[in-house]
């Protein structure tokens, strides 16, 4: 597929290597905020990613709270500055929720938005 060009104007898709950026978390199990700062500019300076994703799989996302979720994006679009785009997983527990975070990315400067399959079984029915 060639996705220079696409049938839904205004999509970029993301170009080059993108990593997940896991979430330090300290001894007492609370976000480690500077250590995100961190691993976001080690992914930018001394990796040369194109971009990064944070509150996936390898970020806890599903593990942590919309409040936790929305604070490690800030953190994460503040250590990038605009040298390295941001993408950040808005799945959550329910749709309500999964749009709230997805208007605070939009609002809070992330670069992409990516949903993923909520947990659980499905049939093919």
């Amino acid at each position: 597929m060639d996705r220079s060009q696409s049938d839904h104007p205004g999509v970029r898709w993301p170009e080059g290597i993108w990593a997940a950026v896991p979430t330090p978390l300290r001894p007492d199990e609370t976000i480690d905020f500077r250590g995100i700062t961190h691993n976001v500019a080690y992914f930018r300076d001394a990796l040369g990613l194109a971009g990064v994703f944070c509150n996936g799989l390898m970020g806890e996302g599903l593990s942590l709270s919309g409040t936790e979720r929305r604070q490690i994006l800030e953190t994460s679009v503040e250590a990038a500055g605009r040298a390295l785009p941001i993408g950040v997983v808005t799945t959550y527990g329910s749709i309500s929720e999964t749009l709230e975070l997805s208007r605070h990315a939009v609002a809070g400067g992330a670069d992409h938005i990516v949903l993923m399959r909520p947990a659980g079984l499905f049939s093919v029915e």
